[in-house]
């Protein structure tokens, strides 16, 4: 006696082909992203920098150590753990500037 192999009750058939290439899909989606970028950065520096962004860049001014210390701790003990890991990278991207325009182009990048 042979051993039979259970076959499913519904046959594989393969999806129908609506004619929409991958390379279609694909540029649909980039130049979505270049308009979203695009508009995340029109009128990047136009404003002043508002309260909270004034308070994440002082955060981030403070020493690496310090930015360290904060990430993986209770958010409780802590009270800015949910933002420590923006304050690290923010620390680093101060080097690029410090105008309105390049404190909310790492946001925009991310975005």
């Amino acid at each position: 006696m042979t051993a039979q192999l259970a076959s499913p009750a519904v046959d594989a058939q393969p999806l129908p082909r609506t004619g929409v290439r991958w390379w279609h899909e694909a540029l649909i989606l980039g130049s979505v992203m270049v308009a979203l970028l695009l508009l995340g950065l029109w009128q990047l520096g136009g404003l002043s920098l508002w309260r909270d962004e004034v308070a994440s860049v002082v955060f981030a001014k403070g020493s690496l150590g310090d930015l360290l210390t904060i990430i993986g701790r209770d958010r409780d003990a802590v009270g800015l753990a949910n933002m420590a890991t923006y304050y690290l990278l923010l620390h680093f991207w101060l080097a690029v500037g410090e105008t309105e325009s390049r404190i909310r182009l790492l946001s925009v990048l991310f975005g």
